[in-house]
């Protein structure tokens, strides 16, 4: 070849050939995929937003409270992005929520005087308050109880007592016999039919603390057994326990009924919470009752709630459901555990004002709610929350100052509550306020919101009935 002629055949050398990066071609691929997405994701929150059902009997009462809580009731539920949109993530979130660090706490050991076994309460108190049993005088007490699996230290259970604090309300919470790294005194577990250890706590703080008003709030097991107590109770409750919040409650106990991936990720917890006791019952138990934890906690033979409650349910404590609640041992069979344990059958009885939550797509407890509305509702003191999703426990829901959720919970911000927080403190208040009678004597604008609230109360519950009808 001449010099000075150009080879316009093929070269071998790649280095004269332009370059690309393997993600320089496809970006506007993916970041229409991405838009896609979020488009997606756009539709099916907006399909889920609307108005939460609330059912109730047409009582003044349930009206004014109702009417007092229209900052959450009367307010769209609007699911965050990813998260509050899909029930599985919405509920695992409940339990992985980031909690939260600038709080201090005091715990309190209890022992329970039927059978000498220990609890623990963990206080935590408004702003400037030590967080101290004894330095309580007449502030509002809510005492919370957690779930099965799970004690006070989870990121739900530090972010509702957070927000209590943030209240002004005194903010206790009860880790159950077995929970909350307190050594086990006695070889009986708790179960979700056993209520003395919460009336014996809520006579103690009665007693102690008597010019508090008390709430109770429960989630998920523990709130069927808040809802079990305060049925058998209800003739028994002390003066100054003036409400109750049901938070994603299962009323209806059948473990048998338990779906994947649910009943296998709770029955592996039951199973972990259990061996992190194994000392205690080989030191503290016959061989009869050590054989049955050994077969509740083997892999093989108890692969399912049901199977772990087999065994355990002829050793399990429980109590008369009737006034003087004597202690006793054992069950029959799992069936009938299950019966006396569901909560469906005490809520008629319940004596103070009650606030029942429940998601449509809660896997675990929508159906069981469901089918004991009837139960609900024939009781006056019942008010019933139903929201459009929420999961179990999670209720993630977005506001415009946080678009993507609650679940991120770093600080105490009321932009990060989630619904179900903003709605047990809007319920708290409204349970206090409608008592206060001072404050509607003495304050004129207090007394236009009370009459406004009336009238609004009028209208919501001719909306609600009308619901009720197409609903139920």
């Amino acid at each position: 070849m001449g010099h000075g002629q150009r080879d316009i055949r093929g070269s071998n050398d790649e280095s004269a050939a332009p370059s690309y990066s393997f993600g320089q071609k496809p970006k506007p691929l993916v970041l229409a995929f991405i838009l896609y997405i979020v488009a997606q994701e756009q539709r099916k929150r907006k399909q889920l937003t609307s108005l939460p059902q609330v059912y109730h009997q047409d009582t003044a009462e349930n009206q004014r409270i109702v009417s007092l809580m229209s900052a959450v009731l009367q307010r769209k539920y609007k699911p965050s992005l990813f998260i509050g949109t899909r029930s599985f993530l919405n509920s695992s979130f409940a339990y992985c929520r980031l909690a939260h660090t600038n709080y201090e706490r005091k715990r309190e050991i209890l022992r329970m005087p039927r059978d000498g076994a220990q609890i623990a309460l963990d206080y935590e108190s408004p702003t400037g308050m030590n967080p101290n049993f004894g330095n309580i005088t007449d502030q509002t007490i809510v005492l919370i109880l957690h779930g099965v699996n799970t004690d006070t230290s989870f990121g739900y259970m530090k972010a509702i007592m957070k927000h209590c604090t943030n209240q002004g309300y005194v903010a206790i919470g009860m880790n159950a016999r077995s929970y909350g790294n307190i050594p086990m005194k006695t070889c009986r577990f708790m179960n979700s039919a056993y209520t003395n250890d919460l009336r014996s706590t809520v006579e103690i703080l009665s007693n102690r603390y008597t010019k508090s008003k008390l709430f109770l709030v429960g989630f998920s097991m523990g709130a069927n057994t808040l809802v079990k107590f305060l049925g058998e109770s209800s003739d028994n409750l002390p003066s100054n326990l003036v409400g109750a919040v049901s938070l994603a409650n299962p009323f209806i106990i059948q473990h048998s009924k338990l779906k994947f991936p649910m009943s296998n990720l709770m029955t592996a917890g039951t199973r972990k919470h259990m061996k992190s006791h194994a000392e205690t019952i080989r030191q503290m138990s016959d061989d009869s009752v050590e054989d049955a934890f050994k077969k509740a906690t083997s892999f093989r033979q108890s692969s399912s709630l049901s199977d772990i409650s087999k065994y355990t349910s002829p050793f399990m404590i429980r109590n008369s459901v009737e006034y003087p609640y004597q202690n006793s041992i054992g069950y029959s069979s799992n069936e009938e555990y299950w019966r006396e344990a569901s909560s469906r059958n005490y809520v008629a009885n319940v004596s103070i004002p009650l606030l029942i939550v429940f998601a449509d797509d809660d896997v675990l407890t929508a159906d069981s709610t469901i089918r004991s509305l009837g139960a609900c509702l024939s009781n006056p003191n019942i008010i019933i929350a139903r929201t459009p999703c929420g999961g179990h426990m999670g209720w993630h829901t977005s506001n415009w100052n946080n678009p993507f959720g609650s679940y991120c919970f770093t600080s105490a911000n009321d932009s990060n509550m989630n619904w179900s927080e903003r709605t047990v403190t809007k319920f708290i208040s409204a349970v206090l306020w409608k008592g206060n009678n001072e404050l509607h004597e003495s304050d004129g604008s207090w007394q236009k919101i009370v009459r406004d609230s009336k009238k609004n109360g009028t209208e919501m519950a001719k909306t609600i009935s009308q619901n009720m009808k197409s609903k139920l």
